[in-house]
């Protein structure tokens, strides 16, 4: 048991060792200290550039004349932008670069994948029409020597 919990404190050690470490001030005047992996904080920034592009969409859709709305909208999409910013600052990470990698490689992916998939299912149809035409050939000239 005692063997147990001290390889588990390594374990936790370890993990915040690679943990970036982040401090704020809180209204009663704190520092609290927070402690997240960079895969986390990748995850964060990612989630707020799609946030930020979700107000964006809505501002175009929202009429002229709610110019609070519009306001409000574009007030929250311009600090979600600063933060996602100064994180990827922290981390040398860029979501517009994240993004394109990945569209690159899931075209790249769907190139070979999609082609290989769709002759698997034609071949695969083929055969599932051809199987029961045999099958009802067969099973009419069993009837009709009887």
């Amino acid at each position: 048991m005692l063997k147990d919990i001290a390889l588990i404190s390594e374990e936790i050690r370890l993990c915040e060792a690679n943990d970036v470490e982040i401090q704020y001030y809180n209204l009663k005047g704190e520092t609290p200290i927070l402690h997240m992996c960079p895969g986390d904080l990748y995850v964060i920034c990612n989630v707020l550039h799609d946030y930020v592009s979700l107000l964006k969409e809505f501002m175009e859709c929202v009429e002229e004349e709610k110019e609070y709305t519009h306001a409000f909208y574009g007030y929250h999409a311009t600090r979600c932008k600063k933060i996602q910013e100064k994180i990827e600052v922290a981390l040398s990470y860029s979501t517009e670069e994240a993004i394109r990698k990945c569209r690159k490689k899931r075209k790249r992916e769907d190139d070979v994948g999609e082609d290989a998939l769709v002759i698997i299912a034609k071949k695969r149809a083929n055969r599932a029409q051809i199987e029961p035409e045999e099958k009802g050939e067969l099973g009419n000239e069993v009837n009709r020597t009887n």
